[in-house]
């Protein structure tokens, strides 16, 4: 559940696109570790790295509160292959709102598209 999650906050582009505005604004992640395995895989590879999985969420349409607990599937899999899991939150909802009023700005939902929440998927995860 969220409760056992560690939350925090990435600074991220209103506009992944355009170099002309450095606007930015709190895209909230949560991260779950407790399954994460420490094995290290058993090949020739020199920098012997972890061979324990992540598991990305990406937002949906509702506040991260609403779908962390609702997905069984990366929870079970994630306890069974000893992964670390990842969930995002969507710009434009939940605390990850670019905007305290729809007010401040003008053409305030025109940053709203999956190609910036792609964009920042991407981020977040390099």
């Amino acid at each position: 559940s969220i409760k056992n999650c560690s939350c925090y906050f990435i600074s991220q582009p209103l506009d992944h696109f355009a170099a002309s505005t450095n606007e930015t604004f709190q895209q909230r992640y949560c991260v779950y570790d407790k399954f994460h395995s420490n094995k290290k895989t058993n090949n020739n590879n020199s920098n012997n790295s972890s061979s324990a999985p992540f598991f990305f969420y990406t937002g949906n349409e509702s506040p991260i509160e609403a779908y962390i607990n609702h997905t069984g599937l990366m929870w079970t899999l994630g306890a069974k292959l000893g992964a670390t899991l990842i969930f995002a939150e969507h710009r434009y909802e939940g605390l990850s709102v670019p905007y305290n009023t729809t007010n401040e700005h003008n053409n305030c939902m025109a940053y709203c598209t999956s190609t910036q929440a792609l964009a920042d998927y991407i981020a977040l995860l390099s």
